[in-house]
């Protein structure tokens, strides 16, 4: 079995420690990239997004496998806002997700 850390674990640590490069994430069939410069996070992309959506995406996975490339640059940078909170509207915008799904459930 593979090992897998959580999505926001493995931001965190990347943005804390100042890194730079891309994190590539897998979990099953899907796959999403983040790219950082100097510890924030600057642009995502998975087959269906790009941006904040794609990050939002990529967290809504919870746990990955990820390989570390500080050798990579972004395309482009989308994602303005510093790293912490981003990574804050990504869990509330899946705590309003799994809510939403609830309320369906029970209706």
């Amino acid at each position: 079995a593979p090992d897998l850390f959580h999505v926001l674990d493995v931001l965190q640590m990347c943005c804390l420690s100042g890194r730079s490069g891309a994190i590539q994430m897998v979990k099953e069939s899907k796959s999403g990239i983040v790219f950082l410069r100097s510890g924030t996070i600057v642009h995502a992309e998975t087959t269906a997004a790009r941006g904040r959506e794609a990050l939002f995406e990529i967290v809504d996975w919870h746990y990955v496998e990820f390989a570390y490339d500080r050798s990579v640059r972004p395309p482009v940078e989308t994602i303005l806002v510093p790293w912490d909170e981003i990574l804050i509207e990504a869990v509330e915008r899946g705590k309003n997700a799994g809510a939403t799904e609830e309320q369906r459930k029970r209706a």
